[in-house]
């Protein structure tokens, strides 16, 4: 279960939490929607796979602020696992399509410019592909099942005409969005630049590194086609900014990139977090509590299993 879905069940213990402390949200998501209704809006065509495109546009803007090494990036870890699936076992099965893109990005140093309409094309291309390995892997992880045909799906992903066969449809969208985006970067303009960021709390609450940092700002990249922001990002932005458990990153300020509307909303931290506690309470007061909670869910969890290992004693009749 992704970190978005647990926070929307009250019912789990980091939703309950959040919705215990900050229970105001709906009402600023109310408050924006009217605003939101009306920005334009880059629209892929029907039936376009959207959480597909959503990745490889996040990829995209990725690439707009640094260019990591590629075994850095999400997609890597996936590549891997699914290198160890069934019917393939091969770890190396990505490594070409890895250090093409190694390669590639050298040579156009992507960071801050516009791309010439051929190494804008073939970035894309990368994109997508490095989207299908990422949606591919989490549908299968969550699936807990290897489903009929899923080999062949893996190892087509390797070849080079995992690049070549992508829809026109499909590019030509991300390269919308890539567009305006560059338009409109200097938004999250900031000396110091985190693409995938990992804090103290990410691995205790299963959080996916799918968002930025941006300075002291972290910033989550949304690509909906229906511009509003429902209560539960609201809540995911701020559960993300409060994993910061130690406050190394010293985070002051949130926000959300609405990548299909090129615009950006953003917050002061404090003053969002007691807007939606109505004064009830402090970021550091949230850190503290909800690192308590993390802990001991985490020793819960570990003396369950230890439990369910422990052999049991038959008792001797006589």
């Amino acid at each position: 279960m992704s970190l978005i879905d647990r926070i929307g069940d009250t019912s789990s213990t980091l939703g309950g939490f959040l919705a215990d402390r900050l229970p105001h949200a709906s009402a600023i998501s109310a408050e924006l929607a009217p605003g939101l209704e009306v920005l334009p809006t880059l629209r892929p065509v029907e039936d376009a796979p959207h959480v597909l495109l959503a990745k490889a546009i996040l990829y995209r803007v990725r690439f707009h602020l640094a260019a990591p090494p590629a075994r850095t990036l999400p997609a890597w870890q996936f590549a891997l696992r699914l290198g160890l699936s069934p019917g393939i076992q091969d770890t190396s099965l990505f490594e070409e399509l890895f250090d093409q893109l190694d390669t590639f990005l050298e040579r156009i140093e992507p960071a801050g410019r516009r791309l010439e309409l051929r190494n804008e094309e073939k970035l894309t291309r990368f994109c997508l592909v490095l989207a299908r390995l990422e949606t591919l892997g989490r549908t299968l992880a969550e699936a807990g099942r290897w489903p009929p045909g899923a080999a062949e799906l893996v190892t087509d992903l390797r070849t080079d005409s995992a690049l070549d066969s992508l829809p026109d449809c499909w590019l030509q969208d991300v390269q919308a969005v890539s567009r305006s985006f560059h338009a409109t970067r200097y938004l999250l303009s900031a000396q110091l630049v985190d693409i995938q960021p990992h804090l103290a709390g990410d691995d205790a609450a299963g959080a996916e590194e799918d968002d930025l940092i941006s300075g002291s700002r972290l910033v989550a990249v949304h690509s909906t086609t229906f511009p509003a922001l429902p209560e539960a990002w609201i809540l995911r932005l701020v559960c993300r900014a409060l994993l910061d458990l130690e406050d190394e990153r010293g985070l002051t300020s949130v926000a959300v990139y609405l990548a299909r509307q090129g615009h950006l909303l953003s917050w002061n931290l404090e003053e969002l977090v007691g807007r939606l506690s109505a004064g009830g309470t402090t970021v550091a007061d949230l850190r503290h509590d909800l690192g308590h909670l993390l802990a001991t869910t985490a020793q819960r969890r570990r003396l369950s299993r230890l439990f369910r290992r422990r052999p049991r004693v038959s008792k001797s009749t006589h």
